[in-house]
């Protein structure tokens, strides 16, 4: 087994990500926001958009899972909003992508089952304890016809109330995610109720704007999407040069210092690359997800032969994830390589007892129950 190290898609990295790999895992969004009922609100422009919401909201850009670019918006650790607009996708929906206006306002209004809403978001149909609550017909904006559905999942992080708000304009397509999160399923549920307004006004703020060609060129959101593409393709040289650009323009972009860290690692250079996910770690303390950055560093103080600092790390995650695979495996490798056996098997037992098929299959070839 190897230890893992992750470029991500999103700030609070709320997804189930592989461990012991390199892990470029696409995950459902979730971006953490405050409760901000009664909060002054700001104008936001984003590709294709305008909407309006709490002045105390930060923005980052991330990947979404079918590879464009989305904007969430961070605050505290309870609730989130993701915004994605893109072209319409032409191979989940070839036939919207050549329909007319009237034939896709008439898709939008037809009675959808929830198939259909994993036909247009595949990575629902694998989601944990997915169910389905409210699958119904609203509003993106004043008047734009969209489908809803609210849902509950689950994942190593805890448990998930959401609601995705799907539709399309002449050219683009928009999907509007936002999620409580709890401990178990009723506090979500109660998070996801108890920020239902905030979550309307942000609805219903929104308003389709022209893109101009050309126009994000130089925006943080662009060079970001860059990165991760070559990052992606293993272009590594050429994801630092768009990271940086991406950094210069948002300093405080907590996941750009992250993937760049991550593409360093990966050309062999540990320095910056541990001084980014330093700067990653200050700028996403308060968040959750800080854990994975701290499950990078961990990892690279383990490449680096630092065991004692990489199983600091790794505590550091346990502490505020306990259901962390990633962090118990490696871990596990770490007090294996100061020949700490019990506690590298404890350890790699609590992995097992998550569901870590690798960690399982060790354990039983050696003869331990986990």
């Amino acid at each position: 087994m190897t230890v893992c190290a992750m470029q991500t898609n999103d700030l609070n990295w709320m997804g189930k990500a592989g461990a012991i790999r390199v892990c470029m895992t696409l995950t459902i969004l979730l971006c953490m926001v405050s409760t901000a009922h009664g909060q002054e609100m700001k104008t936001y422009d984003g590709d294709g958009y305008r909407i309006s919401i709490p002045r105390s909201w930060k923005h980052q850009p991330i990947q979404a899972p079918n590879g464009t670019v989305a904007t969430m918006f961070i605050g505290s650790n309870d609730f989130g909003c993701t915004l994605e607009s893109s072209l319409i996708n032409k191979t989940l929906m070839p036939t919207m992508a050549k329909a007319t206006p009237k034939q896709r306002r008439e898709f939008i209004m037809a009675d959808w089952k929830v198939q259909d809403w994993f036909t247009i978001f595949p990575n629902l149909a694998s989601t944990k304890d997915f169910q389905a609550h409210v699958n119904t017909k609203t509003t993106l904006g004043k008047d734009l016809p969209a489908s809803l559905l609210e849902y509950s999942w689950s994942n190593e992080q805890g448990y998930y109330r959401s609601r995705t708000i799907f539709t399309f304009t002449s050219e683009r397509q928009f999907s509007l995610v936002c999620s409580g999160l709890g401990s178990t399923a009723e506090k979500a549920r109660q998070s996801f109720a108890s920020n239902i307004g905030i979550l309307q006004k942000v609805q219903h703020s929104f308003s389709p704007r022209p893109v101009i060609a050309g126009q994000t060129d130089s925006t943080a959101t662009s060079w970001f999407q860059k990165g991760f593409t070559h990052s992606k393709n293993r272009e590594y040289h050429d994801a630092i040069v768009a990271y940086s650009k991406a950094i210069e323009i948002d300093p405080k972009n907590a996941v750009a210092y992250n993937n760049r860290g991550f593409a360093y690692r990966q050309i062999g250079q540990y320095k910056p690359a541990m001084d980014d996910y330093d700067k990653a770690i200050i700028l996403s303390e308060k968040t959750a997800g800080v854990s994975l950055v701290y499950v990078n560093r961990g990892s690279l103080h383990f490449i680096m032969g630092q065991y004692d600092r990489a199983i600091k790390d790794f505590n550091r995650v346990i502490e505020t994830n306990p259901k962390s695979i990633e962090a118990w495996v490696n871990r596990g490798l770490s007090y294996n390589k100061l020949g700490n056996t019990q506690r590298a098997i404890e350890s790699l037992k609590t992995a097992a007892r998550l569901g870590h098929t690798e960690s399982q299959n060790y354990l039983t070839s050696q003869g331990v129950s986990w």
